[in-house]
């Protein structure tokens, strides 16, 4: 199973609002999770169902790939094409072994 996780933004509206998101990617799974700033804790409180300590437990088992910003029509396209987080309850695939 393939399990990894990257951080997306984009420069910031004229206004001053702020656009991050994770995608979190599992087999042939991509979830949005909305995440302005790099907050990390969104990521674990979704992974963890809520529980923060356990989604940072979870994201072990995950490759974080580097993170980059795009164009803001590239960033909306990206976040568009896949479910949101607040749409679709995360279900931890099963992991054989433990990264060390």
């Amino acid at each position: 199973m393939n399990l990894a996780y990257q951080y997306i933004d984009r420069p910031n509206s004229k206004s001053g609002t702020t656009y991050g998101a994770y995608l979190l990617f599992m087999g042939t799974d991509t979830v949005v999770v909305p995440a302005m700033g790099r907050d990390i804790h969104k990521l674990w409180a979704y992974v963890g169902n809520g529980n923060m300590g356990i989604g940072k437990e979870r994201l072990t088992h995950f490759l974080q790939l580097p993170a980059f910003t795009l164009n803001p029509a590239q960033y909306n396209s990206t976040v568009t094409q896949y479910v949101m987080s607040k749409d679709k309850p995360f279900n931890m695939p099963n992991v054989k072994g433990k990264r060390g």
